[in-house]
């Protein structure tokens, strides 16, 4: 956005600072408000999108643990609900449980996971800074439309680390196998 801003560098335990003037271009005619609207729609996309990645970033760790877990569990309980959270997490995830695909802006038909989601995010973010004008209507309306899907999926997902994960590794404990996390390994 047009204004006075100041820069700070620090490197090598040395601070800089310097003022810096932005100005926008004189071809764009679109009032201040517009672009101010553009700009805080795009900012709120762009942090969805960063807030998606990481619950899907959390699905592929959760996921790379479970397929191993499932095989040492051998047949029966304690493997059929390793199973059981794995299709959940497949289904709110989406893409393979949380793969890239979608990310780029493609939009999976059928019901919204957390790829689908991102990929529609994506392509909105892509849309309101095509151009430096203010968003029309139904921009506005598509990103309200999907900020609520992604905050029910975001919802799900917290629940399902809370409650279901929370289950399968008291199971596992009994069974002596290692718990599951969705936080992956420093």
């Amino acid at each position: 956005m047009p204004g006075r801003y100041t820069v700070k560098l620090t490197a090598g335990g040395k601070s800089y600072t310097e003022p810096l003037t932005v100005k926008m271009d004189p071809r764009v005619r679109t009032p201040l408000p517009g672009l101010q609207q553009q700009f805080t729609l795009s900012k709120e996309l762009y942090d969805d999108i960063v807030k998606t990645s990481k619950a899907l970033e959390q699905i592929r760790t959760m996921r790379a643990q479970l397929g191993p877990l499932r095989e040492k569990a051998g047949p029966g309980a304690t493997a059929d609900a390793i199973a059981v959270l794995d299709q959940k997490v497949v289904a709110l995830g989406g893409a393979a449980g949380g793969g890239r695909g979608g990310g780029r802006g493609a939009v999976a038909a059928g019901p919204d996971t957390l790829s689908s989601v991102t990929g529609s995010l994506t392509q909105l973010m892509r849309l309101l800074e095509s151009a430096d004008v203010a968003p029309a209507t139904q921009a506005v309306a598509a990103a309200a439309d999907r900020r609520a899907a992604l905050a029910k999926l975001i919802e799900r997902w917290n629940a399902l680390k809370s409650r279901d994960l929370a289950d399968l590794n008291t199971r596992l404990k009994q069974a002596n196998l290692p718990a599951v996390t969705a936080e992956a390994s420093p």
